[in-house]
């Protein structure tokens, strides 16, 4: 799940983080600083809320539905009052009753005060759904031209808890790669099973 958050950050890169600090009400030293303590508690927070009952389904169903990537073709929308609104409903599914918690923690960690640390979680969460989104949608494409990208897939979803979706991506592979050279197939038993170990917790 880290690059998520690299792809955020490199969203995030220069002029924004002044205009995201200025949304916010602050500077862009603290900004900087919150953002890099946001978004890996963001990110587990997402990892954690899928890996329970209908979680992962409920994500992917959001990120079909609501959350393409097209956000991060102008970052700036994210800086407006409506995408904060849906914002704070990402950080109610995935936060629960530890979201002011996690944003007192940012706003300590960075120096930012409340009210700023609610914005700024608030601003970050539907980027990063847009980011999971597109990596989603970007390796799923590219597996068809390069299988090495649905190993990546099936660990995306076993990460957030979809165990049916990671084992299916695994077994794409597996199935493409059957053939494959003698030093590749380490890789193809191991998609294997792993794909088996993953049907078995589902059933």
């Amino acid at each position: 799940m880290s690059g998520l958050a690299e792809l955020v950050l490199g969203q995030l890169a220069g002029s924004n983080v002044s205009q995201l600090g200025d949304a916010i009400g602050s500077d862009g030293d603290k900004t900087q600083t919150a953002i890099a303590a946001a978004l890996p508690l963001l990110i587990g927070a997402l990892s954690r809320n899928a890996a329970k009952p209908d979680g992962a389904e409920a994500l992917h169903t959001a990120l079909g539905r609501d959350h393409d990537g097209s956000v991060l073709d102008d970052i700036t929308r994210a800086f407006g009052r409506e995408s904060q609104v849906d914002g704070e409903k990402i950080l109610g599914h995935a936060l629960g009753s530890r979201k002011q918690t996690v944003e007192a923690g940012v706003a300590r960690a960075s120096g930012l005060d409340s009210g700023q640390a609610t914005k700024l979680m608030a601003t970050l969460a539907p980027l990063v759904m847009g980011a999971l989104g597109r990596e989603v949608d970007r390796l799923r494409e590219d597996g068809s031209r390069y299988p090495p990208a649905l190993l990546q897939l099936g660990e995306i979803h076993e990460q957030l808890g979809n165990y049916r979706n990671a084992a299916m991506w695994y077994e794409r592979f597996a199935e493409l790669w059957q053939d494959a050279d003698p030093e590749f197939q380490p890789s193809v038993e191991a998609a294997r099973t792993k794909a088996e170990e993953l049907r078995a917790r589902v059933q």
